[in-house]
Formats: C-alpha cells, sequence, structure tokens
C-alpha cells in the first residue's frame, strides 16, 4: 500500500483540501489496475486497516495541514464501521481539518444506523460521487455535511453545457454547500470553473499548479516513521 494525494483547488487557484488515498499494489510492486474493484470487495476489517493506516499518517503530520490551513479528506465505508474502536474515534475528533468522504451509493451509510453514526461526529461529512441529474433527499438528514462532489462523469457529460453546470452550483451552493467537481484534467475546464467561480475542483491537473506543497508533503511523509511497504510514488 502507498499514499497519494489528490489536490482539490478553490476557483481562485488556492489549495483548498487533498484527498488522501491509498493504491494498492502487488507482490512483486506493481501497481494494480483494479484498485477501486479490491475496495468495493474488501472486508470491513481490511477496510479498517486501511482506514487506520491513513489516519496515523495524517496525525503524524497533522501539524502541516493545520499550519497550511489545507483540509485532507479520508474515505469512509460502512462496512469499516464495526471495527472502529474508541482510539480511531479520539482520532476522528482531534484531527480538525481531517474530513470524511462517504460514497452515495453506500446505501447502508444512508440508512438509520449509518446517518446515526455519522451525525455522532465532528468532522466535516462530504458526500461523494454525486449525479448531477439524481436528486438526493438524504442530505438533509446529515446533520455535518458540508461538501459535495460531482462524480467526474457526471462533470465530464454536462461540462459542455455550462448553464447547466452552472445552475448545479446554485442548486447546492443555496443549502450552504460546497460544491467540489471532480475529474478536472484539462486547463479549460478549470478556467470554466474560474470563470464563473464555481468553487472547487479536483483533478491531476492540479498537480504542477501545487508542485511546490505537495512537494513539501511528500517529503515530510517520507521522513516520517511509519508501516513499512507505504512509501510515496
Amino acid at each position: 500500500m502507498k499514499i497519494a494525494f489528490e489536490p482539490i483547488l478553490s476557483s481562485d487557484g488556492k489549495l483548498y483540501a487533498v484527498e488522501c488515498l491509498t493504491r494498492a499494489y502487488g507482490k512483486k510492486g506493481e501497481k494494480l489496475n483494479n484498485t477501486e474493484l479490491f475496495f468495493k470487495t474488501a472486508n470491513g476489517e481490511t477496510l479498517n486497516e486501511i482506514l487506520n493506516y491513513q489516519l496515523n499518517v495524517i496525525e503524524k503530520n497533522h501539524h502541516f495541514f493545520l499550519n497550511k490551513k489545507i483540509r485532507v479528506s479520508i474515505n469512509l465505508n460502512y462496512k469499516s464501521i464495526g471495527f472502529i474502536d474508541p482510539e480511531t474515534l479520539r482520532k476522528f475528533n482531534e484531527l480538525e481539518m481531517l474530513c470524511l468522504e462517504v460514497d452515495v451509493h453506500d446505501m447502508l451509510f444512508l440508512s438509520d444506523n449509518g446517518i446515526e453514526f455519522l451525525n455522532s461526529l465532528n468532522n466535516e461529512i462530504w458526500l461523494d460521487d454525486l449525479d448531477a441529474n439524481e436528486e438526493y433527499p438524504h442530505l438533509n438528514l446529515i446533520k455535518n455535511i458540508k461538501s459535495i462532489k460531482i462524480d467526474k462523469y457526471s462533470f465530464w457529460r454536462d461540462f459542455s453545457n455550462k448553464n447547466s453546470v452552472y445552475e448545479l452550483t446554485k442548486k447546492y451552493t443555496s443549502k450552504d454547500l460546497n460544491v467540489i467537481f471532480e475529474g478536472v484534467e484539462k486547463n479549460e475546464q478549470f478556467h470554466t470553473l474560474e470563470k464563473k467561480r464555481l468553487l472547487f475542483g479536483q483533478g491531476y491537473l492540479f498537480k504542477e499548479i501545487c508542485e511546490d506543497t505537495l512537494k513539501d508533503l511528500t517529503v515530510l511523509l517520507s521522513t516520517t516513521p511509519h508501516h513499512g511497504g507505504d512509501n510515496l510514488p
């Protein structure tokens, strides 16, 4: 396993947050192409181990995120919450720059028990992988929801209709929610968000823009003692 950070920029070009991602690698060190499938099929115990792995790295370097005023998000899967212990809950509560992402398709998390768990936390909740054309009535049930992330395929599909993208943003910002567009990979896409002042974009395009900050973070993590096998790419 290796840690990677994907940058999220505000429309004024400033680094707003990074998403902490764990990449899966094979026994020979090759990057697995089916990483997404791996995380979808992994059991709760495995997902909880990955969660703690990420939290340990973030906790040891939390001063970096705090000093830079950069949020750091991790993905939370319902299957893992049965394995979450008091120490993990302590980290959730104490890491003030930590945001928790929940996939909108993780229907168990959007059940009564899942929402009750989310509402027991102090962290910002981000709802991930929304489709621009779908309605999500359970948004109003999660008390700490601060951001929604538009799935990259939905963004790519609707990007040619710039008014549609703008209307979508108004729909959610009217509810005091931040809107993060995933899959920003072309300058044209970011310039449209920038011109319309459409809040936030996430994508590998921004690695060059945020090169210095990400380089600082990479150096910092490379000198941090934590579990073996998690070298940064």
